[in-house]
């Protein structure tokens, strides 16, 4: 219940809907997403550090990060076990996108997989159509599965 997002840019599109679903699926279990445990950060390696860096040095850390993309929780990866913490002991991480190191890090990344070949094939659909004007209005979003895959960076928080 005590979980942050390290965002990633702050402005981006993909960045706000993933907070919106954070937000909303905390919602349905009557938790929030503190204002100070959204901490957003370039989207690679580097970001991910200094992100979780920054909300580790806030104060009371949480049991959980969610992470804009896999490279950033790599980095947030390194950035908690340079605090002496251990995941998932202490903090749980998951990313977004299921890159292959992703099942290399230490420890093997959770994530959720963006189904990329899937999200190709329908835009390249997508434009066919425009193409030959039978796109329908407000056909240009999608709800795609994007399965969990659970690996060794989570568990269940430490009592507190």
């Amino acid at each position: 219940r005590r979980i942050a997002f390290l965002s990633g840019p702050a402005a981006s599109e993909s960045s706000l809907t993933r907070r919106r679903g954070i937000e909303q699926a905390l919602a349905e279990v009557d938790t929030t997403l503190p204002r100070q445990w959204i901490v957003p950060g370039y989207p690679n390696i580097e970001g991910g550090f200094q992100s979780m860096t920054t909300l580790l040095g806030s104060g009371d850390p949480p049991s959980a990060v969610l992470v804009y993309n896999d490279l950033m929780a790599l980095g947030a990866l390194h950035a908690i076990r340079s605090r002496g913490l251990e995941v998932p002991r202490h903090i749980s991480v998951i990313g977004f996108d299921d890159i292959t190191m992703a099942a290399h890090a230490n420890p093997p990344l959770t994530t959720i997989v963006q189904p990329k070949n899937r999200m190709g094939r329908l835009a390249v659909q997508l434009l066919m159509r425009m193409g030959q004007d039978e796109q329908q209005p407000g056909e240009g979003y999608m709800l795609l599965e994007s399965p969990l895959i659970i690996r060794e960076s989570t568990a269940r928080p430490l009592e507190k």
